[in-house]
């Protein structure tokens, strides 16, 4: 009698085996999005970091493009010197006492006052400004102008209109400025450079020029000014009459309309009478037809009455006479 060995399956192993291959694939899910997250977190870093320097440098180009419209085409020196108050900028009246001095020394036979500085410092005053507390002044630059630097000052001029969006044409403040900063540093040029081959009133005149200038703008700003008020002051006036004489249309249309209504109430009150008048006299003309109708009737029955009458009386008096036969 033999024995026979059935082998019986482990299902523990198996089902010990799926658990431990669905652990490892689990494992390797969350591996692989951890690294998911972690290169997402990279990029995102990546991401800031780029943003911050792209806006680092639009802060940067903002911050240049603000200095470069808010600094001025007047050269100014680098270095700035603390002061207690602040001077005021008289500058046409300085220009005129540096002129005066200049053209009585040259009569005189002396140019004692022939230094760049009180020339540059009587025409273009410092400018001065308050910083912690402080008052702190900068004056003009006294480095003699090239032919490179006035086409520097031009490209500047033509780069900051077009950066400040200035207008070519009509009033512009923004033009205006940028003008007149050109026109100082033009002046500076000049003052300098005359000053250096000793010429000064040609820097002086320059002055007196631009101080012409900025009287003929102001005049005719007050002129332009003066004469929008004025345009303005006759625009409310016309507006008041042309409200006035609008009402005075509508009041007029009004009054036309209630008489074009009564003179149709006229011609309506007219056709009535007229139709009234109408048949009232063929009311009349058919009573006088049947009354001259029935008067003909009477008339000739009277006729013929009064002709039979007399036709009676003719035959007895023909009757009656003595004649009769004969």
């Amino acid at each position: 009698m033999g024995l026979v060995l059935l082998s019986i399956p482990d299902y523990t192993s198996d089902a010990s085996r799926a658990v431990r291959t669905r652990k490892a694939d689990v494992c390797l899910e969350a591996e692989a999005h951890a690294d998911e997250r972690r290169c997402i977190s990279l990029e995102e870093g990546h991401l800031l970091e780029r943003w911050e320097s792209i806006g680092g440098c639009i802060r940067n180009q903002s911050a240049r493009l603000l200095h470069t419209m808010q600094s001025s085409l007047l050269k100014y020196t680098a270095s700035r010197v603390a002061c207690r108050s602040i001077r005021s900028a008289r500058e046409g009246t300085e220009a005129e006492n540096v002129g005066s001095r200049v053209r009585n020394s040259k009569k005189e036979g002396q140019f004692q006052i022939s230094t760049t500085e009180d020339i540059l410092h009587s025409i273009l005053p410092p400018r001065e400004w308050t910083e912690g507390g402080e008052v702190w002044a900068q004056s003009v630059s006294t480095t003699p102008a090239t032919k490179a630097d006035v086409v520097a000052l031009e490209q500047e001029l033509d780069k900051r209109l077009r950066l400040r969006r200035a207008k070519s044409y009509g009033i512009c403040q923004i033009r205006e400025e940028l003008y007149s900063q050109c026109f100082d540093e033009l002046l500076r040029q000049v003052a300098h450079t005359n000053v250096t081959i000793q010429c000064a009133e040609r820097g002086l005149l320059l002055n007196r020029v631009r101080g012409e200038l900025r009287s003929l703008i102001k005049s005719h700003r007050r002129l332009y000014e003066s004469s929008a008020a004025f345009g303005v002051r006759k625009a409310l006036l016309a507006e008041v009459e042309r409200e006035a004489e609008e009402a005075k249309c509508t009041e007029l249309e009004n009054e036309n309309e209630r008489l074009q209504n009564e003179i149709e109430e006229a011609k309506r009150e007219l056709a009535e009478v007229e139709a009234e008048h109408k048949r009232k006299i063929e009311v009349v003309r058919q009573h006088l037809t049947s009354l001259l109708a029935s008067y003909r009737f009477d008339f000739l029955l009277k006729f013929l009455h009064y002709y039979i009458l007399l036709a009676v009386q003719m035959a007895s008096l023909h009757r009656q006479s003595p004649y009769r036969g004969v």
